[in-house]
């Protein structure tokens, strides 16, 4: 399956009370589904693609941060861990890496492992399913100049699946080819890509009549959810792209593959 941010799915999800859109949003001001950003689109989402699964099933949330999101798989009886860096009492950045508050309060129920997903420290075939969401962007803005590491990371993903098992990504993706490197020595000439990560991958879609979606085809589709500037520029996004503003059109896309 390949799929994108919508704003009559978010609408959606918001009207059903769909975790995590019945939290506070980022502008508790706000009532919008804009001001929620775009995992107002991913978690649902993500969330149906994992119902089909048994309940029991192992499932790695890589780059987990604080979100909570292993929580809510363990609410949904599946055996959950997540994969981020411990970093004590207090994160260097909001959202970024574990604390010992998080990790003690889900003793028992959620496994936390310390770790980055260039090296997942995990046997090969441990897991039902693998996530990612919105973290393989960030990766590629830290390691722009060494586009070998995010793809170490998809293999490290697909390692530790088992036969038949999920594995599910969501990115911010960008819809400006030349804020994501195009046409840089280190990148191809479109620049990073989710299309191309799935070509890597070489697994199939869950949903094998699913389209391939292109930037040109949601920038042209009304209905695609796009954050607004003021939204940019309050919580400082496009950091990585300096050269290039702080604004750029972004929408959220997903994928699920299947591993054989």
């Amino acid at each position: 399956m390949i799929g994108y941010a919508r704003i009559s799915k978010m609408l959606a999800y918001e009207q059903a009370a769909v975790w995590p859109l019945n939290v506070t949003p980022l502008d508790p001001m706000a009532k919008s589904v804009f001001r929620r950003g775009t995992r107002g689109w991913e978690y649902p989402w993500v969330l149906e693609q994992l119902a089909e699964l048994p309940e029991g099933s192992r499932i790695l949330d890589c780059g987990c941060g604080e979100s909570g999101f292993p929580v809510e798989l363990y609410r949904r009886k599946f055996r959950p861990s997540g994969l981020d860096f411990f970093v004590g009492d207090t994160p260097e950045r909001l959202g970024y890496g574990i604390t010992n508050k998080t990790i003690q309060a889900w003793q028992g129920k959620v496994e936390f492992i310390n770790g980055g997903m260039a090296d997942i420290p995990a046997d090969d075939a441990t897991y039902d399913a693998v996530t990612s969401i919105s973290v393989m962007e960030h990766i590629v803005i830290q390691y722009r100049h060494d586009p070998q590491y995010h793809l170490t990371c998809l293999d490290e993903m697909k390692r530790v699946l088992k036969p038949g098992g999920l594995l599910i990504c969501t990115y911010d993706t960008i819809l400006n080819p030349r804020v994501v490197y195009a046409g840089t020595p280190e990148w191809s000439e479109q620049g990073w890509y989710y299309l191309s990560d799935i070509d890597y991958l070489n697994m199939r879609l869950k949903e094998p009549r699913a389209r391939r979606v292109t930037r040109d085809e949601i920038m042209l589709d009304e209905d695609a959810f796009f954050v607004p500037p003021d939204l940019y520029f309050q919580h400082k996004y496009g950091t990585g792209f300096e050269l290039f503003g702080a604004y750029h059109r972004l929408t959220s896309v997903g994928f699920v593959l299947v591993k054989d």
